[in-house]
């Protein structure tokens, strides 16, 4: 592996020490050459933060002033390739923190490996080839990467697919594009809504959040268990072990 780039922020000094040694002897151990800045503040990382300069960033969630979720948010309009963890001492925000794809959530005290987890995904993202679905879209076969896309949707006899950067409007039935998405990723919560789980901000008795504005219907029947399956997706993602939140 090339020379990574990586930052610290934790307004913790003993805890943002502790997980620079930590990736310090990681990397003498598994022969990877890490460069680590460390940041006290969400403030003073943000004003010195340049797009593409970090290939993966420890983030505390608990900081004065602006926390390490809207740290994140922030670094997000800038840089969607950054990989993020968000290091905390309880899993109350988890749910906000895969609001802008994190790679991971760890619980401190952070050990080894937790570590050895986060570098594996991160060496699975940066392999990851994009997965795509294929739908027809005023005449013309379209591609759509499955990362990409938050939520689909019937409107009147048109499935809307709302992505990241626009949406694309298919006659193609919404059970169709729901066999073609991993179903570890994807969810469908009523029978005109299909979601994105990496996209949910926010779950409620009735209806999810999408990408912070989209409101989204949990059909009644089943409610239980559809949320219950949100929530086994978001805990999937956040323990440590070697699964993917994605297939």
């Amino acid at each position: 592996m090339a020379l990574l780039h990586l930052a610290v922020c934790d307004d913790r000094t003993e805890d943002r020490e502790r997980l620079c040694r930590l990736l310090e002897e990681y990397g003498q151990h598994n022969n990877l050459e890490l460069s680590v800045d460390q940041w006290s503040t969400g403030e003073d990382f943000l004003h010195a933060f340049v797009p593409g300069r970090y290939q993966l960033l420890f983030l505390d969630i608990y900081m004065k002033q602006i926390n390490g979720v809207e740290t994140a948010r922030t670094i997000r309009e800038q840089d969607e390739d950054c990989a993020i963890v968000f290091v905390t001492t309880s899993p109350e925000h988890a749910v906000e923190g895969f609001s802008v794809n994190a790679l991971h959530y760890l619980l401190k005290p952070l050990t080894a490996a937790q570590l050895d987890t986060v570098f594996q995904r991160l060496t699975r993202l940066q392999k990851k080839e994009p997965a795509y679905i294929t739908v027809r879209s005023q005449r013309l076969e379209v591609r759509c990467n499955v990362d990409e896309i938050i939520f689909a949707e019937i409107y009147d006899k048109l499935c809307l697919i709302h992505t990241k950067t626009n949406t694309i409007q298919t006659y193609t039935p919404l059970d169709e594009i729901e066999r073609q998405v991993p179903v570890s990723l994807f969810l469908r919560c009523h029978r005109s809504y299909l979601v994105n789980m990496s996209y949910i901000t926010r779950m409620e008795d009735t209806q999810f959040t999408v990408h912070g504005q989209h409101l989204i219907p949990i059909r009644k029947n089943d409610r239980q268990t559809l949320k219950q399956r949100y929530l086994d997706y978001l805990f999937a993602t956040t323990r440590n072990s070697d699964d993917e939140h994605y297939d």
